[in-house]
């Protein structure tokens, strides 16, 4: 039997309706293109202030006008968006880590060592940004504040800034602090369960719901004003799946008891739902794909990706299938709202 693999791309404009849980199901015509590798789309959608990096010193932030990036020790290379122009800032402190760019403040981590190079402790730093006669990024070092210091190293810590407050996972501790920035001092917040093989919390800031993910655990969601979490998931992969957000709603993908199914979180009603099972999205890919889901011509169906964007929450999917002794791949982009 001759095999011949095919790589078709999802491209063009949303077209076509499939009926679904929830709403309903818009396919994106298949474009084809003999040998196209890699995916249709690349991670999760890229917030305002942050941009991917590639691990080798790429640009990590950015304003409207200037990129930046951890260089070594208490250095920051500034470059503008073109990438002209660069520059080292130095900022104040040790062992200096950028958390985040955000409302004209550029936030960032520095360790405070012993003689033997050890972290004694660890401090959080916001520094404003201004703009120079040319309308560029001015990094106004001199005006550093010091927010918050704790005696922990930051090595495997997790911290979130948001407009309202400044939440950071203590690894050394297992402990929740949250910092009020217009107050400026900490409140109140009571600390989750962590895995005692892997203790570690991710922040997910959404809308006036702050989402934490804590490995092994499951899913708990906080109004941004209050002091209790809610546990809506026990799923203890979630740290590892593919994952969307938007100001209402957090989808994600289950390995468990879900396997390849979508799984809805309602922030305000601090509960979730199914968004699309296996066999839904089984028969959406079939359908744009113009074969049938009920035999085994479709070999993988797979979510390689989610992201949001305003309302709707976007699946990015493989599909192998056998036609016609002819093997081909496919990656699609479903979406539902």
């Amino acid at each position: 039997m001759k095999i011949r693999i095919r790589i078709l791309l999802c491209t063009g404009l949303i077209a076509g309706v499939l009926t679904g849980c929830g709403g309903k199901y818009e396919t994106m015509p298949v474009g084809t293109g003999e040998g196209i590798s890699g995916e249709a789309v690349s991670g999760q959608a890229v917030t305002e202030e942050e941009t991917e990096t590639d691990g080798t010193g790429g640009h990590c932030y950015h304003t409207d006008t200037n990129l930046y990036r951890d260089s070594y020790g208490n250095v920051v290379i500034q470059t503008r968006l073109d990438s002209s122009h660069g520059k080292k800032i130095k900022l104040k402190g040790e062992g200096c880590e950028l958390i985040t760019i955000r409302d004209n403040n550029l936030y960032y981590l520095a360790a405070k060592h012993d003689p033997d190079g050890d972290d004694i402790s660890t401090s959080i730093f916001r520094v404003p940004i201004g703009k120079d006669s040319d309308g560029y990024d001015e990094v106004r070092t001199k005006q550093a504040e010091e927010l918050m210091n704790e005696p922990s190293s930051a090595e495997f810590d997790e911290v979130c800034v948001t407009s309202q407050y400044i939440y950071w996972f203590l690894d050394s501790s297992s402990s929740i602090i949250k910092y009020d920035l217009q107050q400026k001092k900490e409140v109140p917040v009571n600390d989750l369960e962590t895995s005692e093989r892997t203790p570690e919390i991710e922040f997910v800031p959404c809308g006036n719901h702050m989402v934490a993910i804590s490995a092994e655990e499951g899913l708990f969601v906080q109004n941004m004003d209050d002091t209790e979490w809610a546990e809506v998931s026990d799923n203890e992969e979630i740290a590892w799946n593919n994952r969307a957000f938007n100001e209402k709603y957090f989808f994600y993908t289950g390995d468990y008891g879900y396997e390849e199914n979508i799984r809805k979180v309602d922030l305000s009603e601090k509960s979730e739902e199914a968004f699309v099972t296996k066999k839904q999205l089984r028969q959406a890919v079939a359908g744009a794909l113009g074969i049938n889901a009920e035999n085994d011509s479709l070999e993988v169906c797979s979510i390689t990706d989610l992201f949001c964007q305003t309302t709707r929450c976007y699946v990015q999917v493989q599909a192998n299938w056998m036609q016609e002794d002819v093997y081909h791949m496919a990656y699609l982009i479903l979406s539902q709202g």
